[in-house]
């Protein structure tokens, strides 16, 4: 094992080799991660595959292992993101929601109120599972692009103009041959006036 004042740099390459991956990093660069970690230890082949493969995971087990200085302590994503009090919860702690098609099992650790939000637009036979903390107030749910597409492309031409007049400043709508132009350049404009 390497002295404690050297592993700083040993534990930086370890985690680059984490984040690049087994398929993607060099197997000098796990041979020489190794060797700096283990300098006694048999010198890895690189042009074993198993070997380095073998190596690769060695040092992601010391690499977790060790102890990274923090700030703060760790969290859940749920805690992070959830600061204040939840507006939905499920009615039990052991009540799981799958979304069709989506690979995301949503509980009350990962639950927020604007999953909750989607889940309730998408599948309103959901509501069942929900308890509603009514003071709670919830921001309303932002549509995605196609959403605000297709509420844009149920208005007519002359209303479309109109919007498009008081969003934005100093503008031509006649100037867009057709109506998909005229949604596309306004949901630009507000994609650019979200930043």
């Amino acid at each position: 094992m390497a002295y404690s004042s050297e592993l700083g740099e040993w534990v930086n390459r370890a985690s680059q080799l984490r984040l690049t991956g087994a398929s993607h990093a060099t197997p000098s660069e796990i041979a020489a991660v190794h060797a700096g970690i283990w300098p006694r230890a048999e010198a890895v082949r690189v042009t074993c595959p198993r070997c380095y493969g073998s190596a690769y995971f060695r040092i992601l087990r010391w690499l977790g292992s060790q102890s990274t200085p923090s700030t703060s302590t760790p969290t859940t994503m749920a805690e992070a993101t959830q600061t204040s009090p939840k507006k939905y919860q499920f009615h039990q702690d052991t009540t799981s929601y799958r979304p069709f098609g989506s690979p995301v099992v949503y509980s009350n650790a990962n639950l927020t109120d604007t999953i909750a939000g989607r889940i309730l637009t998408a599948d309103p036979s959901a509501e069942k599972l929900f308890k509603v903390n009514e003071s709670v107030e919830v921001p309303p749910v932002a549509l995605t692009l196609a959403e605000q597409t297709a509420e844009l492309d149920k208005l007519k031409r002359d209303e479309l103009d109109a919007l498009y007049l008081s969003e934005v400043a100093d503008s031509d709508p006649k100037a867009f041959a057709n109506k998909g132009d005229l949604i596309a350049s306004l949901l630009q404009v507000r994609a650019t006036l979200k930043k």
